[in-house]
């Protein structure tokens, strides 16, 4: 599980950075593209973790409690992601993306912890 877990650990930071690429784009057209981008490797990410935590026996309790923890962070982050097309100007659909980007970050903390790495 560990080296699975790796894996997925290791796309994260493609996500928060079309995320944090659409937050600073200057039109609504420009961020929604970037945040669809980033809602799709999302999905990808979500059906890889819960594949792994549904097929895999292994893993010890606290990697496998920190894994589903990163995948509802992530279930959360996908669910924000969709609301995003929903603001009606570039301060609103920025909000979103923050939204987000946030909860992307706890998935990403979440994986850590299941990989047992000290945060900063």
């Amino acid at each position: 599980m560990y080296r699975e877990l790796q894996e997925i650990q290791r796309r994260i930071p493609t996500v928060e950075e079309k995320i944090r690429d659409a937050i600073l784009a200057g039109t609504t057209r420009d961020m929604l593209a970037l945040s669809g981008e980033a809602h799709a490797l999302a999905e990808d990410l979500k059906f890889d973790l819960d594949h792994l935590l549904n097929s895999s026996e292994s893993g010890e309790g606290e990697e496998r409690r920190f894994a589903q923890a990163a995948l509802d962070s992530l279930d959360s982050a996908i669910l924000n992601a969709q609301k995003v097309a929903l603001g009606t100007d570039v301060n609103e659909v920025r909000a979103r993306l923050l939204d987000f980007k946030t909860r992307a970050d706890y998935t990403d903390a979440y994986l850590h912890a299941a990989l047992g790495y000290e945060m900063e």
